[in-house]
Formats: structure tokens, C-alpha cells, sequence
């Protein structure tokens, strides 16, 4: 009969009707998939069917709407946020800084480290209050700094453009700024590699809870960690099995606990897909 197979629930899923209180479902918001594709109206209902959070994909990354030192393209901007309005949806932003998205005339310009700290002073005191005046209606969570953490160390941050320009202390600095220009969003950090037994994962777990352990104690306004969860059946048993003790210790430092991207393969071996993946 109809709706008794998985394939017929699995269609009817609404996945922002079924989540307890207080969390929130999303997915990626890709600006062309969304308004330009030719299946856009499809994309766009399933999109907003299904889910109650909304993050944009590579739209608002700042090498994509930071034009020139004092310009910045609104227009991918408004269309995200007018379709989290429009569909009653919580909107998370990443990232507010990344050192995989940086404006190649920034990047490329020769300025130096006090030049490159005013740039991003202006960017973000353009940007997030621009936010606050247009959706101050719109439920908002920034990453604002992504993948900042040192893969090796002993170095806690990754040796960065923004850290080689911006200096040690440029995570506290940018919460800061960002806490002052759209006080009503939660501010994240968010990083990969968190998660798991290894002693790789253990190292970089160490380093994030160190930053945030300094963070909190100096008062700067972090309220959340986000965490890629890119999982695989086989791979990864260890890191699921060690999710609740990792998890466990940045609740610990009182903070807001979200899976930013999570992804998990179910046959990353080649070997078929199977019940017995199904079922795990």
C-alpha cells in the first residue's frame, strides 16, 4: 500500500516536523540550485518542506561577496536571508572568516598585517550590521571563525593568513567584533577533526578546548562549537563510540553543541549496500 514502504516514508519525511524542541534540522542553501536551475521550484519546496535551518553553501563566503576593499555584493545576501524569512527558517552563516575563502585582491594585495586588521574591521562592521537592519527578524547563528585549529601542533592555530596578519589573539578580537555589530546572533567556532580515539583527534580536540577554555574564562562572547561530523560505517566506529565524552567536555565549558555538516557513508568500502548497513 502507499506510504508503507521506506522509500514512501522516507518521501514523506519532514524532518523539521519531527525534531524535539529546541533542535534545529537543516541543510545547504545553494543560491543557483535554489533561484537559477531549472528545477529550482522543487528544490526550493523540498528545501523549506523539510527543514527549519538553512545555511548557505558558498554564496556568502566572503571572497565571494567582498568585491573590493570598501564594496560588498548584498545581493546573494538578500536572496538567502528573504528565503529563510519567507519559509519560517533559522539561518546559520559560514563562515564570517575562513582562510579557504579570502578575496584574492585581500589575499594578493601586498597590504600589511595593520592594513589587512582595518579591511576586516570594515567588512564586518559593514556586513553584520547591514544583517541586523534588513533580518533582525530571522533567527541567526554565525560560524564566525571555521578551521582555525593547528592540524599538528604545538601551536594551538593553524598558521594562517588571518593569524599571520590579524595576530594570536584574532579569534577573541573577531567574536568581539561580531557580538558588537549583530548582538542577537549565537557566535560559533567551528572546526573538523574533533571527534574520535585517535591520538590525531585527541591532539586537535585538546587544541580547541584550550582556545575555548581561554575564550570563556576571558569572558569573549562565544555561545556554540560546530562540529563536521564526516562519518563512515567502517571507518569511524571509534568515533561514534567516543561522541558522548567528546561532546561531553565542551558542554562542559557551557556551550551550544551543533553538528555543522554531517555526512555519513554507508558503503565506503565497495562492498554493496546491504541490510546490515541499513540497520547500522
Amino acid at each position: 500500500m502507499p506510504g508503507d514502504t521506506v522509500e514512501d516514508k522516507v518521501a514523506e519525511c519532514r524532518l523539521r516536523e519531527l525534531a524535539p524542541d529546541g533542535l534545529h534540522i537543516g541543510n545547504v542553501y545553494n543560491d543557483w540550485l535554489i533561484n537559477d536551475a531549472s528545477d529550482a521550484a522543487q528544490n526550493a519546496g523540498l528545501l523549506s518542506s523539510r527543514f527549519d535551518m538553512v545555511s548557505p553553501e558558498y554564496s556568502l563566503a566572503m571572497n565571494e561577496i567582498w568585491t573590493s576593499e570598501r564594496a560588498i555584493d548584498f545581493a546573494a545576501v538578500d536572496r538567502f536571508f528573504d528565503f529563510a524569512r519567507a519559509h519560517g527558517m533559522h539561518a546559520r552563516i559560514s563562515h564570517l572568516l575562513w582562510h579557504e575563502a579570502i578575496p584574492d585582491w585581500l589575499e594578493q594585495g601586498g597590504y600589511s598585517a595593520s592594513e589587512v586588521r582595518d579591511h576586516v574591521e570594515w567588512y564586518v562592521k559593514t556586513l553584520l550590521p547591514y544583517v541586523v537592519a534588513n533580518y533582525a527578524d530571522v533567527a541567526r547563528e554565525w560560524n564566525v571563525v571555521n578551521e582555525v585549529i593547528s592540524n599538528t601542533g604545538p601551536e594551538v592555530l593553524h598558521d594562517s593568513f588571518w593569524k599571520q596578519n590579524l595576530g594570536d589573539d584574532f579569534v577573541a578580537w573577531l567574536f568581539g567584533l561580531a557580538r558588537q555589530y549583530d548582538p542577537g546572533a549565537r557566535l560559533y567556532v567551528n572546526d573538523y577533526g574533533l571527534l574520535g580515539s585517535s591520538a590525531w583527534n585527541q591532539g586537535k580536540r585538546a587544541r580547541m578546548y584550550a582556545l575555548l577554555q581561554d575564550l570563556k574564562a576571558r569572558g569573549v562572547p562565544v555561545h556554540g562549537i560546530g562540529f563536521q561530523g564526516h562519518l563512515a560505517l567502517e571507518d569511524h566506529a571509534d568515533d561514534v563510540a567516543s561522541m558522548p565524552t567528546d561532546l561531553a567536555l565542551f558542554a562542559g565549558l557551557s556551550l551550544d553543541i551543533a553538528f555543522t555538516e554531517l555526512d555519513i557513508m554507508i558503503n565506503n568500502d565497495l562492498s554493496g549496500l546491504t541490510q546490515a548497513k541499513l540497520d547500522a
